[in-house]
């Protein structure tokens, strides 16, 4: 996942030519280990104070967790959404049993029916108003190694890692909303359109250094001519040619050792097996 700033957030709006308004909230898809059911997306918020813009960030999730990958809610396959911008399509409202930013407008969906336990974005996009709201994880599980994962937190959601860091997004959603904005736009962004921060743009531009190195450097020219240590060099060493001769040391690196001989291992027996999810409910995964 690249750096996450209030520059390369406005970047990238910009570069998918988005709207920017006082109060933008998105969603960054890690799309190098999407499935791996931990919280390893960002849900953020960037927006303007005295002037200036101000980025929020969270750790999270824009994906549906595994259970609801092998178990959909829906018949037809669980939701995905596609990276996109949405414009007002989240108000504040209910989620179960409490407030969260809920969906009022259709939203683009991929629906994944394979239900092997991995994330398909691919196939037909589907218009269609599925709920998937803004919501933080209700129930935490954590794998054998004791990191959390989403598990069935998510059937679709944008769901928050920690509720204390959902209470403070929906801190600042209150706080615009008093201001007079009752819908809130969302985009979601791939890591790789996440655009770079300005120290990262530079050097793309050429600039008067570029353009000095072009030249010929006339030292170059000085360093081609052969002096007399050059001659010197191109006599035989003698030490050479009593290297050529096969000796004990040298004749070791031909004969196989145990190291060489020993074959590389296959990626994928270093892979580890789905563990069973502590906490999880009772009903066991087909």
């Amino acid at each position: 996942m690249p750096p996450v700033t209030a520059d390369s957030v406005r970047r990238a709006y910009q570069r998918q030519d988005y709207p920017l308004s006082q109060f933008n909230v998105f969603g960054v898809r890690n799309t190098q280990d999407r499935d791996s059911d931990r919280f390893n997306d960002v849900i953020g918020v960037l927006y303007k104070e005295n002037g200036k813009w101000v980025l929020r960030h969270y750790p999270g999730t824009v994906d549906p967790g595994l259970f609801r990958r092998v178990i959909p809610m829906n018949s037809k396959g669980v939701a995905i959404i596609v990276p996109g911008f949405y414009k007002d399509v989240y108000g504040i409202g209910r989620h179960t049993d409490y407030i969260a930013l809920r969906q009022m407008k259709p939203m683009r969906y991929w629906r994944d029916n394979t239900r092997d336990g991995k994330l398909h974005m691919t196939g037909p996009i589907i218009r269609d108003i599925v709920f998937t709201n803004l919501h933080y994880a209700f129930r935490i599980y954590h794998d054998d190694e004791g990191v959390q994962i989403v598990y069935d937190n998510s059937s679709g959601c944008s769901v928050f890692q920690k509720k204390s860091d959902f209470d403070a997004f929906m801190k600042l959603a209150y706080a615009f909303r008093d201001k007079g904005m009752r819908r809130f736009s969302f985009a979601l962004f791939t890591e790789d359109q996440l655009a770079p921060d300005d120290h990262a743009t530079r050097p793309e531009k050429p600039g008067p250094r570029a353009a000095r190195q072009d030249k010929p450097d006339p030292r170059a020219a000085r360093q081609e001519k052969p002096g007399p240590r050059a001659a010197r060099q191109d006599k035989p060493d003698p030490r050479a040619a009593r290297q050529d001769k096969p000796g004990s040391r040298a004749a070791k690196p031909d004969k196989p050792g145990h190291r060489a001989a020993k074959p590389d291992k296959p990626a994928g027996l270093n892979r580890l097996k789905p563990a069973k999810q502590k906490g999880a409910p009772a009903k066991s995964l087909p």
